[in-house]
């Protein structure tokens, strides 16, 4: 007899399309952090971004200034969805666009 495999992956519905996040990366990011003034990439737009999907990116938020270790899978002109480094594990997660003040 044969059984279902019941485990699924997480689909998430954005603008009436199936979309399958792929898994998180299976390593942790570098522990070095970027210069904020070296190398960094200002404008956080759709067209830019796209570039680094699937690799592991250096973002500075604007209001808060937090900035951290993101994973992106998916991005759209408003969001950047993908995975954050926190408390040494990866979690998925979204971004407007226009909160990202710098980008490595």
């Amino acid at each position: 007899m044969k059984l279902k495999n019941t485990r699924k992956r997480k689909q998430v519905m954005m603008y009436g399309s199936n979309f399958r996040i792929p898994p998180p990366p299976s390593f942790a990011p570098n522990v070095i952090i970027p210069n904020h003034s070296k190398n960094i990439q200002k404008a956080a737009t759709y067209e830019i971004l796209n570039q680094y999907l699937l690799s592991n990116i250096y973002v500075w938020l604007k209001d808060t200034g937090k900035s951290f270790w993101m994973y992106p899978v998916r991005i759209n002109k408003n969001m950047i969805y993908g995975y954050v480094w926190k408390n040494h594990k990866w979690n998925y997660t979204y971004i407007y666009l226009h909160k990202i003040n710098f980008f490595y």
